[in-house]
């Protein structure tokens, strides 16, 4: 009788040589004619090697590229700013606020970073409301305090 301790079983490299133990004629067949259709999938499904025609064993080939992945005019700045027309007007400050508060795309013209300025008008707001001694809005975050403080030192150094 054999016995085996799988706990402390680790296989090699070369398991592969050898049968599994106990394996019958036929479970030795089975095994071999498997590894062969694997091993004929592998070499049918390879893109490299594969015909124009979709085979069933392979499944379905990869989608193309999207054409406009490599459409480099995407890439290119509007006609006004490479030269040939007007740039767009600069909008108030003010509108592009409104719009972007009111949830609609921003205006041609208003700055990209319009919702940092709006973030940091918001938190000028209550820091000067902490410093005021003043009740904080309720949109307020609770790190004001540490906020006010790490200003301090720098508008200090300013004056």
């Amino acid at each position: 009788m054999e016995h085996t301790d799988f706990t402390h079983y680790r296989p090699t490299r070369f398991n592969k040589y050898f049968p599994p133990p106990n394996e019958t004629l036929g479970g030795a067949v089975g095994r071999h004619i498997d590894d062969v259709i694997k091993e004929i999938a592998k070499t049918m499904c390879d893109p490299e090697k594969r015909s124009t025609a979709t085979n069933l064993l392979c499944g379905a080939p990869p989608i193309p590229p999207d054409p406009k992945d490599t459409d480099e005019r995407l890439n290119l700045p509007p006609s006004a700013l490479a030269g040939g027309g007007t740039p767009a007007k600069p909008v108030p400050l003010l509108t592009c606020i409104d719009e972007y508060s009111q949830g609609k795309g921003l205006s041609q013209g208003c700055p990209v970073n319009t919702p940092e300025i709006i973030f940091q008008a918001q938190m000028r707001e209550c820091v000067d409301l902490y410093r005021a001694g003043k009740r904080l809005k309720s949109w307020c975050p609770t790190d004001t305090p540490k906020r006010a403080a790490a200003e301090a030192p720098a508008s200090a150094d300013l004056h």
